[in-house]
């Protein structure tokens, strides 16, 4: 895979739209943290060498904006009340996360934070987390 430009996803100003409500758009590029880290197993023999594998892998995705909107029906409990997010980039691109996510609403710093986790087993795909199109 060349590194260009179009292959760039997280670029600019973006949209998210959860599944149960809410809808931000026009959030800065340093608002949302997006993560994927491959969890591993390991054990030790009585010989002294190691195996390692992999047990699956775990996405963790955080966005912080200043609308606060804690009140029932209310941003944050729409939040936590849905399962899937798409982020739509400047450039067209998307990422959508589908279910099952878990997501919890958080006040930080007096702004809403949303964190989501998302997991999938050995065996499973990339695209299992995130399909970006």
């Amino acid at each position: 895979m060349a590194l260009t430009a179009g292959n760039i996803v997280f670029y600019g100003p973006f949209t998210v739209a959860f599944s149960a409500g809410p809808t931000f758009t026009a959030v800065k590029g340093d608002s949302m943290t997006f993560n994927i880290e491959t969890k591993k197993g390991n054990a030790v023999f009585e010989d002294g060498t190691e195996s390692d594998w992999e047990e699956g892998r775990k996405l963790t995705m955080e966005l912080t904006v200043s609308e606060l909107d804690p009140a029932v029906d209310g941003d944050m409990d729409d939040a936590e009340d849905s399962v899937s997010v798409i982020i739509t980039m400047l450039n067209g691109a998307v990422a959508t996360v589908g279910a099952t996510c878990k997501f919890f609403a958080d006040v930080d710093n007096g702004k809403t934070k949303i964190t989501g986790y998302k997991s999938v087993a050995i065996g499973e795909n990339m695209s299992d987390l995130v399909v970006i199109t």
